[in-house]
């Protein structure tokens, strides 16, 4: 818990199942959002929005251009 935003590994994991919008941020940032997404379910892709301005610069504009692709509705 390197940015001390979380006491413990547990109030962390909590947060994250609650959708809280640093800790997703934190989760990104370190995994990717391909990899956080199956971790903490499509939450992560709906979230995005909220969560996204949390995220390192330098990190935010790959997880934009996934969460953008995912945003494009796949034809048949």
């Amino acid at each position: 818990m390197w940015d001390l935003l979380y006491p413990d590994l547990e109030s962390f994991v909590v947060a994250v199942v609650k959708g809280q919008p640093v800790a997703l941020a934190r989760l990104v940032q370190v995994f990717g959002l391909i990899q956080v997404k199956k971790m903490a379910g499509v939450q992560v892709l709906k979230k995005y929005p909220e969560y996204k301005k949390h995220i390192h610069p330098a990190l935010r504009s790959s997880s934009e251009a996934l969460w953008q692709l995912y945003q494009v509705p796949m034809s048949n």
